[in-house]
């Protein structure tokens, strides 16, 4: 606690895929089935992380993929799946490749979206995750950059894919994916949450509460379903992370969600932005955390607790 950012800056991340085997079998699998781990980070001149804290989030001037500078990946002339993990401290990425042609988004951190969705670019905040499908046929012999878009220098390239082998296609992406989670037609509980900074201090806040973990903020109970508006009252971009259950987008500023963000478990809310999702307990009961996931907002105040009851 209160020292996340520099732990997961020095190295204390990592990976794992949970596999879903109701999911479509025709997905690009196996060795076309590619995590990414997306990190920005500074070094000292002799080459070691140089971390030093900043209450509003700490950037690096080099990106680094699966722990690796200047990363390129040999592909042959087919579909990948690739997933797609932030896990930056602050910085965001607009990715898009090269040569402008589209993916195919098929994923966010909750799992398998709907239904594909076709994109030429994609915003990816800290503690998100995106899988898209990227179909390299007819590009043999050609070198593609994952670009970011919100970049310059250094910073706007990610990774190379090198097409170097010509292989057959054997997998395919369905037109439907996953249903959404069956939820109440009526909330039992609906809640707010302001996200901003206090006056005195400098902490960042939920409700102009900074984190306190002997504070229970919500108690919702197991097998119901409740309605939470997240908003952003401040002048910071914040990433909301809400711990133990999949979320649906009721709304975004009043308008309906898109299609890429149905289901999610971090929302990104600019600053005077307002997020609406509703969400059902199902699972466990006990404490959990909600928190920003810049990971220096949580770990200067922006986080609460809410423990699920029977």
């Amino acid at each position: 606690m209160d020292v996340t950012g520099r732990n997961v800056w020095m190295g204390l991340a990592g990976m794992y895929i949970i596999d879903d085997p109701s999911e479509p079998q025709t997905l690009p699998k196996g060795e076309f089935d590619v995590p990414l781990m997306l990190t920005d980070r500074s070094f000292t001149s002799a080459n070691q992380l140089a971390y030093r804290m900043n209450l509003n989030g700490v950037l690096g001037n080099h990106i680094l993929v699966n722990g690796i500078p200047q990363l390129y990946f040999n592909v042959g002339d087919r579909r990948y799946r690739l997933r797609i993990l932030n896990a930056s401290n602050l910085r965001a990425y607009d990715i898009a490749l090269s040569n402008g042609q589209a993916f195919t988004q098929i994923g966010t951190e909750s799992g398998l979206l709907p239904k594909p969705v076709r994109r030429t670019r994609a915003k990816i905040g800290p503690g998100e995750r995106i899988e898209i499908v990227v179909d390299f046929a007819n590009r043999l012999g050609q070198r593609l950059v994952l670009q970011n878009l919100a970049g310059d220098g250094a910073l706007r390239s990610i990774m190379q894919f090198r097409v170097i082998r010509d292989l057959t296609e054997t997998s395919s992406v369905p037109t439907t994916l996953r249903p959404l989670p069956v939820l109440d037609a009526t909330s039992a509980a609906s809640r707010t949450f302001d996200f901003d900074r206090s006056r005195v201090g400098g902490r960042w806040t939920i409700n102009n509460q900074s984190f306190d973990p002997e504070r229970i903020d919500a108690q919702p109970k197991l097998g119901t379903t409740e309605t939470w508006t997240l908003r952003n009252t401040g002048g910071s971009e914040h990433y909301i992370h809400i711990h133990g259950v999949d979320q649906v987008l009721v709304s975004r500023n009043g308008r309906a969600p898109p299609a890429y963000e149905r289901i999610k478990e971090t929302w990104d809310i600019s600053a005077g932005q307002t997020v609406v999702v509703k969400l059902k307990f199902t699972d466990h009961t006990g404490q959990f955390v909600f928190h920003c996931h810049v990971l220096e907002h949580e770990d200067m105040g922006m986080m609460g607790t809410f423990e699920v009851v029977q």
